[in-house]
């Protein structure tokens, strides 16, 4: 059987989601980020493209995507079992967001000087405009 929150679509299953479903969802979602991640900090410097920075973005949404369902299940229907495994889950993300706000390989990745990167709005899926002031954003 498939896991309801590692199924991507318009709107999440609901009804198929049970407590068990979300640890293992979780926890899939973070290896594989994590994978990506090493993948991307592993380029060549001069690498890092918008391409990068919209599949950096991709990976946040993914594991949005499966964790906000489980945040409103957790609001309104609400068991021992759910809490237990939301809370597990929470605390395996908030370890993942901690190790993002404190890899230093990646900081320095993202912090590549504007010459060695793509201009903003080049990028044909650039929906929004950046100048100096922040001009369109």
């Amino acid at each position: 059987m498939t896991n309801p929150l590692l199924i991507q679509g318009d709107f999440p299953r609901f009804d198929e989601i049970s407590a068990t479903h979300v640890v293992p969802a979780i926890t899939e979602i973070l290896a594989s980020n994590r994978d990506a991640l090493d993948r991307i900090k592993g380029l060549p410097e001069a690498s890092m493209t918008v391409d990068l920075l919209l599949e950096l973005e991709a990976l946040d949404a993914r594991l949005n995507d499966a964790w906000n369902p489980v945040e409103h299940l957790n609001a309104v229907v609400n068991s021992e079992a759910l809490r237990e495994a939301y809370n597990e889950a929470r605390k395996l993300i908030t370890d993942y967001q901690t190790e993002l706000g404190q890899d230093e390989a990646l900081f320095w990745r993202l912090s590549a000087p504007a010459s060695q990167r793509a201009r903003p709005g080049s990028h044909p899926g650039s929906k929004k405009k950046c100048g100096k002031r922040g001009k369109g954003v």
